[in-house]
């Protein structure tokens, strides 16, 4: 049969040789979606990027100061903070300090590494005249981070001979985007999230050459010493990196021991090219902390600005360990009927009120093991090497034993330096726990002999990425700031009405309470606890209860989820007598009280009120049951206009 020739419009349009036509790389459009989202989830709070000339954030400063020729901010310190006996204190700077920032010998410093700035924010400012927006920066970072996860968990398949499906591909490779906590923190892209997800960035990419190094039939120098390069960069991210890349670099002698069978000068010269790059910038960092502050090994934490001196520095208290812990692995989010549905948690250790922690205050937090189920695998994979780790290449073995010690690492530095569990810090080490995961679970899909466990290792993938993306999807939409719902309302009743809401279930901001009216209490048994009045959803909730102390007694107390009741004074009442009430609270000033018959019986200022819909705030029950033991109100409550719910508008 003769083959038809293409037509001469078909020769112009194809400009790739005959038999291979241009292919874009697999998954391109699922990446390209995930950068989609990160960018919204980026902006869709903030307004878009911001190019203000005139107010910088602290990297930008940072930038500033490096073109001035000084290793300071380009903000300097108030006169009247510096005038202070003691500018450090956290109380006496209240109105004066740039927060986190570090103050030493008159000047702002960053305990923030330097790396974000001379990679992105130095450049930028060199060729465009002006600043990077710090939520574009942070969304670089992450996306190529995100870029270099995938690059390398498709050279550790190759390298074992995994070829997975074009659907198992692209569910991979989506599952890399959005169940690593990346979609939570760029909600809130502050310096804080830069310092992480430039560190995720540098990290992956170190660890993908240094992939291409050790797989490679033929390998390249210089992939192996970029590998060490940006592991040594990213202790100029975090400073917990720096154990991290040394234990890295300690596995990767290791393996050339015992794998490659190298020994001597020949140890020595593929050590070099690796640890040079590494040992390089910690000498430099080591003189960038010495110029600043006369020592190398401090970052400016001691002279850090915060608003209270158990945030300053490292932590020695190590109490908060196990609850730390719990919180990063297996703390489960808040589930409600409402839209996001999910929202990070914001009980005590351990998931409960009661449980007395020493900070005031609870970060929002999810455990990663509960909002990524995938990462399960990962913590498994010590248990799961022992029955199929001899079947994996001895080259893939070392880069996921690398990726296992650097996620346990970071987790343990983290637990060990910081006062409390925070959500943005899962980003140190869920992403290797995530890629280990990803390979397990597609390395068993192929090599299983039983039909029926590889078709279970199939559905786990399915499963798990599909809870993973759709659990963190949702906690992004509010982080742990409610941002959206703050500085975006009308776009969060969009979304919130898209997905079932109405005016009544959709939960908002709240700027403001009121309740104006009359109360006769009742004689209920001593300890008695009833609910006065409620607002938000368990896990976010807040309440006003009524306890019964004595006789002819009764208190107010004042609760938030995380804390436990805080109450009045006991004041005497009459039972069956009316009282004129007066509740009140005004985000504005952060005040909060209860009157009785003009007199303050309870004042909880400052204090925050969760956000709330009309339907779940309640008057003389508790609408919630997130306080063990309150009971409906006994006694009455009249109030012609009911509660009044200022929402935020923006």
């Amino acid at each position: 049969m003769r083959k038809r020739r293409p037509s001469a419009e078909s020769d112009v349009r194809s400009p790739a040789p005959a038999g291979r036509p241009l292919r874009l790389p697999a998954g391109i459009f699922i990446v390209l979606s995930v950068a989609a989202f990160y960018v919204w989830t980026a902006t869709s709070s903030e307004g878009g990027w911001k190019w203000e000339a005139g107010k910088m954030e602290h990297y930008d400063q940072l930038a500033e100061g490096f073109l001035s020729g000084h290793l300071y901010l380009a903000q300097a310190p108030p006169k009247e903070m510096l005038a202070l006996k003691d500018p450090l204190d956290p109380i006496a700077n209240g109105p004066y300090r740039l927060h986190d920032a570090a103050l030493y010998k008159g000047r702002y410093y960053l305990y923030f590494g330097p790396v974000p700035v001379l990679t992105l924010y130095l450049p930028w400012r060199m060729v465009t005249g002006f600043g990077i927006a710090t939520n574009l920066a942070t969304v670089l970072f992450v996306l190529a981070g995100y870029i270099f996860s995938c690059l390398l968990l498709f050279l550790l398949l190759a390298a074992c001979g995994i070829q997975p499906s074009p659907l198992s591909k692209r569910i991979a490779i989506a599952a890399l985007g959005l169940c690593q906590t990346a979609p939570i923190i760029l909600r809130r892209a502050s310096v804080y999230e830069t310092a992480i997800a430039s560190a995720y960035c540098f990290f992956m990419a170190g660890m993908y050459f240094l992939g291409r190094y050790v797989l490679a039939e033929k390998p390249v120098r210089w992939h192996v010493a970029l590998a060490g390069l940006f592991l040594g960069m990213t202790a100029g991210c975090r400073p917990n990196y720096a154990p991290v890349a040394a234990l890295v670099l300690a596995a990767y002698v290791v393996y050339l021991r015992r794998s490659r069978q190298l020994g001597g000068r020949a140890l020595m010269r593929e050590t070099f090219w690796f640890g040079g790059p590494i040992a390089a910038c910690g000498l430099l960092l080591a003189w960038y902390n010495y110029a600043r502050f006369g020592s190398p090994l401090e970052l400016g934490m001691t002279y850090q600005l915060v608003a209270g001196t158990s945030d300053r520095g490292i932590s020695s208290d190590l109490s908060n360990v196990l609850p730390a812990l719990y919180g990063f692995l297996v703390q489960m989010p808040v589930r409600f009927l409402h839209f996001p549905f999910l929202e990070l948690s914001t009980l005590g250790p351990f998931g409960t009120a009661e449980w007395t922690t020493s900070p005031d205050h609870v970060e929002p937090i999810a455990g990663i093991l509960a909002i990524s189920p995938l990462c399960v695998f990962g913590c498994l994979m010590p248990l799961l090497f022992r029955r199929f780790g001899n079947q994996v290449a001895p080259t893939a073995r070392f880069m996921l034993i690398a990726l296992y010690v650097s996620a346990i690492a970071n987790l343990i530095a983290i637990i060990m330096v910081v006062a409390q569990a925070c959500q943005r810090y899962e980003m140190d080490f869920a992403p290797q726990l995530l890629l280990i995961s990803l390979f397990l679970v597609l390395y068993l899909a192929a090599r299983l002999d039983d039909t029926r466990f590889r078709r279970a290792a199939v559905i786990a993938l399915v499963v798990g990425a599909a809870g993973g993306a759709g659990a963190q999807a949702a906690l992004s939409i509010n982080s742990y700031d409610n941002m959206l719902m703050w500085r975006n309302p009308a776009g969060f009743e969009k979304l919130a009405m898209l997905f079932g809401d109405d005016q009544r279930s959709t939960r908002r901001m709240v700027s403001g309470l009121s309740l104006r009216g009359d109360i006769k209490f009742s004689q209920p048994p001593l300890g008695t606890r009833e609910a006065f009045l409620t607002s938000g959803v368990r896990g976010y909730s807040n309440a006003i209860v009524v306890q019964y102390p004595g006789m002819g007694k009764v208190r107010f107390g004042f609760f938030m989820s995380g804390k436990a009741v805080a109450y009045g004074p006991e004041i005497a009442v009459e039972p069956l007598r009316s009282y004129q009430v007066r509740f009140e609270y005004r985000s504005d000033r952060g005040a909060a009280g209860v009157l009785l018959d003009g007199n303050a019986v309870l004042d909880v200022s400052p204090t925050y009120v969760y956000p709330t819909s009309i339907g779940d705030a309640t008057v003389g029950r508790d609408g919630i049951g997130e306080i063990a033991g309150v009971e409906p109100f006994s006694g009455e409550i009249r109030s012609p206009d009911g509660l009044q719910i200022a929402a935020v508008s923006k």
